[in-house]
C-alpha cells in the first residue's frame, strides 16, 4: 500500500491509468476537497479579521472618548478664563463710563457757572460759533 495515493480509485504510482472515469472522479474529489479547505481557511481568516477589526474599533472609540474628555476639559478652562476676562473688562468699562459721566457733569456745571458769571461774553461766543457753523454748512 505504500504506492497508493490518498484518493480512492487511483492506480498505483508508475502504472498507467486504466480507467479514465475513475481519474476524473478522483480529480473532482481533489478539487472539492481543495475548495472545502480554501473555504474553511477563508472563513477562518474572515473571523480573525473581524475580531481584529472589532479590537481596533474598540481601541479607537476608547481613544476618541479620551480625546473628547481632554477637549472638554480644555474648553472648560478656556470658558472659565474668558468669563474672568469678560468680568474684568466689564468692571473696567463700568469704571470708565462712571468717570466719563462725572467729567461730563463737571464740564456742564462749569459751563453753567461760566455763563452765569459772564452772560455777555457767553452770548458773543455762541453767536460767533453759530456764524462760523453757518458759513461752513452753507458751502
Amino acid at each position: 500500500m505504500a504506492n497508493e495515493s490518498a484518493y480512492p480509485g487511483n492506480p498505483p504510482a508508475g502504472n498507467p491509468p486504466s480507467n479514465l472515469d475513475s481519474i476524473k472522479e478522483t480529480a473532482r474529489q481533489a478539487v472539492e476537497d481543495l475548495k472545502t479547505a480554501a473555504q474553511a481557511k477563508a472563513t477562518e481568516f474572515r473571523s480573525a479579521a473581524e475580531t481584529k477589526a472589532n479590537e481596533f474599533r474598540a481601541a479607537a472609540e476608547a481613544k476618541a472618548n479620551e480625546f473628547r474628555g481632554m477637549a472638554e476639559a480644555k474648553a472648560g478652562e478656556y470658558r472659565e478664563k474668558a468669563g474672568e476676562y469678560y468680568n474684568e473688562a466689564r468692571a473696567k468699562a463700568e469704571e470708565y463710563y462712571g468717570e466719563a459721566r462725572e467729567r461730563a457733569r463737571t464740564l456742564q456745571e462749569d459751563g453753567e457757572v461760566y455763563v452765569r458769571e459772564n452772560p455777555l461774553r457767553a452770548l458773543c461766543i455762541a453767536a460767533g460759533a453759530g456764524f462760523l457753523l453757518g458759513l461752513m454748512f452753507r458751502k
